[in-house]
């Protein structure tokens, strides 16, 4: 065989991170799908089904984050994303998202005990990504005091989503609140 075309099979093949093989780890249990450029893999989280690229010493290490774990409020995960500092327009969708989880998981508020989020927008790129389709996201981004309301578009509404939800001036998701309250009481 001419010189240089001889290429020496990567003994990763049969080993211990070769394709197919299973590894458990703090996030959960992962799978080669295929080798990349040494010492890289590219793997799936059986649970979530999140793929990623990882250096095998990580694994050892049980660094490789699965980002489709639920890590917010027991059903909201990043998805990937990358958390910005306060003062970004990417934190205020965060922390948006963020409280809506809490209000419906958190079990701090009665009265959402039966509420729910859309199950697309347990994930944090997901709702970034539609939540500007949703009436009134203009006015929050321009930093007006608005509220993220899913039962006044479709009256009775518990569960929050794309389609259900609007952004409100703050003064109209308190009087609609109270309304309700007193309606019940």
């Amino acid at each position: 065989m001419p010189k240089g075309i001889y290429k020496r099979e990567d003994k990763r093949t049969k080993g211990k991170y070769a394709p197919g093989t299973k590894h458990e780890t703090p996030q959960g249990t992962l799978e080669v799908l295929e080798l990349q450029d040494k010492p890289y893999v590219l793997v799936r989280f059986i649970e979530t089904g999140y793929i990623t690229r990882a250096r095998t010493s990580n694994i050892v290490q049980g660094k490789v984050k699965d980002h489709r774990k639920p890590s917010v409020y027991g059903v909201g995960y990043l998805d990937g994303v990358r958390i910005m500092p306060r003062g970004t327009e990417q934190r205020a969708l965060y922390d948006l998202w963020a409280n809506m989880l809490k209000r419906c998981y958190a079990g701090y508020d009665p009265s959402y005990a039966d509420c729910t989020v859309d199950k697309r927008w347990h994930s944090f790129l997901q709702f970034s990504n539609s939540i500007q389709d949703v009436p009134g996201f203009d006015a929050f981004i321009r930093g007006e005091d608005v509220h993220l309301d899913k039962d006044i578009k479709i009256p009775g509404n518990r569960t929050y989503s794309v389609f259900a939800c609007q952004f409100v001036p703050a003064t109209v998701n308190v009087a609609e609140s109270q309304k309700r309250r007193w309606a019940k009481g």
